[in-house]
């Protein structure tokens, strides 16, 4: 197996090949040939993904691997965990959607070269959404789970910041997924009809000395992410970059459901109907919105997504 090989737990053979959990331990008990695993524990070992692909061809238990669960299965098992690749995919997303011409250039690049060039392409979309770095090095992204981390995720709700790994001070991810439920495709907004968030500072609202909310990878972060950057725009061309993202923030979601504390979407309209200030003698409720919305446990941004009317949205996880 090659190094940085993407690998896959049984619970993903299972789902490759549309069977249950149970069937993929028979399998391994009954076929000598079966691929043996790669790492994972005892307890839940994980596979080389070509490997179990190959094999299941070969047995006649595989046809195609849908495309979007080809992704998945990359973000699942990337050498720099799930969370380091949705920030890859979610920067590659973006720039798929604000800058298309620029990322098919890029995509005909071969994979060492197209590397080298995306941290400089993925700057310019960063600064136009969340603005410029404190400098104008490019930074690494911290490992996931650090104190410090800064994620960006590409949104058809701009503006909406909110934390994909708990537990990291500071942490800002951009998702319209609160639930799996978003695995289905849903209705997209256009990103004219919702501002930006925009920090004071400047005249446009950019800080330039703070600490953005998303660093730009490097070359050598991206070069283990480039297949599965390549993957996840073939998907959006099909369903679009906000709900590529979408789909895969959610099956992230429905994996670790001990990390994640979910907020149901009828909650989260209330709670922001709450938020909303009661009318005066001089404005109604209808024509009244709230200017400015911090939540500072925003999780995946549920309660800021359900923010009515034009709003400046901030989030934060404790």
């Amino acid at each position: 197996m090659t190094e940085n090989a993407t690998e896959v737990t049984a619970a993903g053979i299972a789902r490759l090949a549309g069977v249950g959990r149970a069937a993929v331990s028979n399998w391994r008990r009954r076929h000598a040939d079966f691929p043996l695993p790669v790492g994972g524990t005892g307890t839940s070992p994980s596979f080389a993904l070509a490997e179990v692909e190959q094999w299941l061809r070969d047995q006649g238990k595989l046809v195609e691997v849908p495309l979007r669960e080809r992704v998945w299965q990359a973000i699942a098992g990337h050498p720099a965990g799930a969370v380091q690749a949705l920030i890859h995919t979610g920067c590659a997303l973006l720039l798929v959607r604000d800058r298309p011409t620029a990322w098919l250039e890029l995509a005909a690049a071969p994979d060492e070269r197209m590397a080298a060039l995306l941290p400089h392409a993925m700057e310019h979309v960063l600064t136009d959404r969340f603005g410029p770095e404190a400098d104008t090095g490019v930074h690494t992204v911290p490992s996931p789970g650090t104190s410090g981390v800064h994620t960006a995720l590409p949104s058809e709700v701009p503006g909406v910041h909110t934390a994909l790994s708990p537990g990291a001070p500071g942490v800002h991810t951009p998702s319209r997924a609160e639930s799996p439920a978003a695995e289905s495709p849903a209705a997209e907004s256009s990103a004219a009809d919702s501002p930006a968030v925009r920090a004071a500072g400047t005249p446009d609202g950019r800080r330039p000395h703070a600490d953005r909310a998303v660093h730009t990878p490097t070359a050598r972060d991206l070069m283990p992410s480039v297949p599965l950057l390549r993957a996840a725009a073939e998907l959006a061309a099909g369903i679009g970059a906000g709900q590529a993202f979408a789909f895969l923030l959610g099956r992230q979601l429905d994996a670790n459901p001990r990390q994640y504390t979910l907020t149901p979407a009828h909650l989260a309209e209330l709670m922001a109907d709450l938020a909303e200030p009661p009318p005066t003698a001089d404005r109604t409720a209808r024509g009244q919105h709230v200017r400015t919305v911090l939540d500072p446990a925003a999780g995946t941004g549920a309660l800021l997504r359900a923010v009515h009317g034009p709003a400046a949205l901030y989030g934060q996880e404790a």
